[in-house]
């Protein structure tokens, strides 16, 4: 082929597949396998698939080893529908609790996200399937998130954000890595230079393929100029004519297209490299029961209310009959092959309703979910209460008595309202097909061992970006900086509902003999870890460190160790972690690098961030750090920073752009459309027809805040070039662009 026909493979040949010789097969994950009927885009039907836990709840399990095969699990089922690149795992943070895709990602914290992430990857890929690490980076919300500009600054962004991509990387080295739709620091991921090029390939050494979201691209020639190898979804846009343009004209060089066709050849080698077979359906269901037990976190069992006795005669409710939450929706929504049922696993000796009724029941389990706020892709929520008739439930069930437990089946943190008058507490994030044997296995007598990935606060202000987050569909200040989650909380004292670490058990650990040595570049730290109740269990024991005598502002202590043990009543075991020195640096953002602070080391080992059992210290020989951030800067009201523009652009170290909204571009919401007269009568034909397929006004959906350019998913017939006269004529209202606009809709159809 020669250097033109290369451009070709930069698009994909269609939604899902690559447009290379070698037939390459993308879907949707990152917990099951989304595969469209008919080859489309779009979040309706798709084939039937098993539904795994969610990523929320692999977070949740502190363990390792099941992450791993769970993701050999997913590549079997690749393997089994041809699927050469699964589309996960995601591993954006969890700024907010309200972000409204944080089902779909492990944790608040970095360096939990990255060890489960590299484990979930490298299960996948031990079984010859690509994974798609997303999304690159800065994507932390869904409002806006197409257009969104992420201003983060450099010890944030190095410190959370890209330290996460970093560590996922040298661990796991996916083969692809998804740019994200929003752009960080004013310019589109998709065609962020730094990003790609400066700090992917030449800090990080990364060999695999930069890959778009679909739709993410917002200019062709720039993305495949600075980096981006592979546009999706493909065939019909043809990227690759404005590519031989640019070529022509040495906007692009021929050292460009070769060197990302090397990276696509590379991929294509790594693809298909497995044999077909299918898959044990009862290993698969096995294991999803497995993992939905594992993840299952027990949040209050006061007095023993948990586990249930055989003999008690329980009432449970749900709101709903047969009402069971167990994923979210958008990219991820997976058509379940299980259908199984609350009813199917209650005991003989209970009761099953939908209402509350009294028949001198020893103990009340209600189901409560989140299904009313929005939890799924392009939404945001808009708070963590449970809905009217849930409240109406609790409130109904404690005139009759006070043992009650609930079953919380969210896709994170909520709030409840009544949970001190509630004796026991059960959250099972999203748990896939799996959630119903799991939970019961739990409920009468397997010992819980989940633990939260996240903070629950207390209420929805006590957040650091509470005052910031989802007030601006094109522009996010990251005013917070490095205090994201129990950083926040920890370091500034601020009380929350349930800490980051936090779990029940049935049973009970202890730590002791605790010691600390440097040994080369790690901390040797060595305890006995013992099950000291009379059930067998697993248990999580985390390790934190801090620098207790830092001259610059940093987190109290951050997670650098953990993993979940199983041991049977009265087993001991004697724990050795081994920390990486590097895990302790911090961003020097004069000299830009990983720097490690001289200092004396605190090191925790306990069973959250804030129940700390064994303390130690160890003084590290490092340097002086330098940090634009004072404590002065973060300051608190009603549980939240309050920190003004003027004061983040210190911080910030770059000028903060304003929004040009004069004139309709192809990255102009479609909201924009409003500021013309035309616009607003296509706007009035598109809301009527959003309402009679979906119910929803335009304006209620995530569609209201995408770009123009979007509009090339409605339709094979439209291209870049029906994009870019539909602007121009939205802004000249020309015959020239008119016939411009239907010259392209005709051509599109060769």
């Amino acid at each position: 082929m020669n250097v033109k026909e290369l451009l070709k493979h930069f698009e994909g040949k269609d939604k899902w597949h690559l447009n290379t010789e070698q037939d390459i097969k993308t879907s949707d994950g990152p917990h099951g396998l989304r595969i469209e009927v008919h080859n489309k885009v779009g979040f309706g039907l798709s084939y039937k698939a098993n539904l795994l836990s969610s990523e929320a709840a692999l977070g949740c399990s502190f363990n390792r080893d099941l992450v791993y095969e769970y993701g050999q699990i997913l590549a079997e089922e690749c393997i089994q529908d041809k699927v050469d690149i699964l589309l996960g795992p995601g591993v954006n943070l969890k700024r907010n609790v309200l972000g409204g895709r944080n089902f779909e990602y492990f944790s608040e914290d970095p360096f939990l996200t990255s060890e489960l992430a590299s484990y979930y990857i490298n299960g996948v890929q031990s079984l010859g399937v690509g994974t798609s690490l997303k999304h690159f980076v800065g994507n932390n919300c869904e409002y806006g998130r197409m257009v969104q500009n992420s201003l983060i600054d450099e010890r944030a962004l190095y410190e959370l954000y890209l330290y996460t991509f970093k560590r996922i990387i040298e661990m796991s080295n996916p083969y692809t890595l998804m740019l994200a739709y929003n752009r960080l620091n004013n310019v589109y991921c998709c065609e962020n230079h730094y990003l790609m090029k400066d700090v992917a390939r030449n800090q990080w050494h990364y060999q695999g393929a930069f890959i778009s979201d679909w739709g993410g691209v917002s200019d062709v020639v720039k993305s495949f100029a600075n980096g981006l190898n592979l546009e999706m979804p493909g065939g019909h846009k043809k990227s690759y004519k404005y590519l031989e343009k640019a070529l022509d004209y040495e906007l692009i060089s021929e050292e460009d297209v070769i060197e990302s066709e090397s990276y696509i050849k590379a991929l294509v080698d790594k693809c298909g490299n497995y044999s077909y077979q299918k898959y044990d359906q009862d290993k698969h269901m096995s294991f999803m029961e497995k993992c939905a037990t594992q993840t299952i976190v027990l949040l209050k069992n006061e007095n023993h209310i948990l586990p249930l006795k055989s003999d008690d005669r329980v009432l449970f409710v749900s709101e709903e009959i047969n009402h069971n939450v167990k994923q979210g929706q958008g990219s991820s929504n997976v058509n379940s092959i299980v259908n199984d049922n609350i009813s199917d696993f209650i005991p003989r000796n209970c009761v099953y309703s939908n209402k509350i009724i009294d028949g001198e029941f020893d103990k009340i389990v209600i189901f409560i979910d989140d299904e009313h706020v929005s939890r799924g892709e392009g939404f945001d929520r808009k708070h963590i209460e449970l809905k009217h008739s849930q409240v109406k439930l609790i409130d109904e069930a404690l005139k009759i008595t006070n043992n009650i437990i609930l079953i919380g089946q969210f896709g994170g943190p909520m709030h409840i309202s009544m949970i001190d008058r509630i004796k026991g507490f059960i959250y099972q994030p999203y748990g896939g097909d799996g959630n119903l044997r799991g939970l019961f296995k739990v409920l009468y007598g397997v010992s819980p061992c989940g633990r939260l990935s996240e903070t629950w606060p207390i209420d929805l202000k006590h957040s650091s970006t509470y005052a910031f987050f989802d007030n601006n569909p094109l522009k996010t200040m990251y005013k917070e900086s490095i205090f994201v989650g129990y950083r926040y909380y920890d370091t500034f004292k601020i009380d929350c509902l349930y800490p980051f670490g936090y779990g029940l058990s049935y049973t009970s650990f202890s730590y002791d003999n605790l010691s600390i040595k440097k040994i080369d570049n790690k901390l040797i730290i060595e305890f006995d870890y013992t099950n000291i109740g009379d059930i067998d269990s697993y248990g999580v024991y985390q390790i934190y460190v801090g620098n207790d005598t830092s001259k610059i502002v940093r987190s109290k202590k951050e997670l650098k160790g953990f993993n979940s043990v199983y041991l049977n009543a009265n087993e001991s075991k004697h724990i050795i972690e081994k920390i990486d020195i590097d895990d302790l640096k911090v961003y020097d953002i004069n000299q830009q690098e990983y720097v490690l602070e001289d200092g004396l080391y605190h090191i925790y080992v306990g069973d959250n961030v804030r129940d700390i059992v064994l303390e130690g210290k160890m003084e590290l020989e490092g340097k002086s750090v330098y940090s634009n951030l004072t404590y002065d800067y973060f300051k608190i009201n009603e549980g939240h920073f309050e920190i003004n523009n003027k004061e983040f652009k210190e911080i910030y170290n770059h000028e903060i752009e304003e929004e040009e909204c004069n004139k309709l571009t192809s990255d102009s919401m479609i909201q924009d459309l409003s500021k013309s007269g035309l616009g607003r009568v296509i706007l009035w034909f598109a809301d009527k027809g959003c309402y009679i397929f979906t119910k929803q006004h335009l304006s209620d959906t995530s569609l209201y805040t995408d770009p123009i350019r979007q509009i090339m998913w409605l339709s094979k017939r439209i291209s870049w070039r029906t994009v870019d006269s539909f602007v121009k004529y939205m802004n000249k209202h020309s015959i020239k662009y008119f016939r411009e606009l239907i010259d392209s809709l005709k051509s599109s159809k060769e």
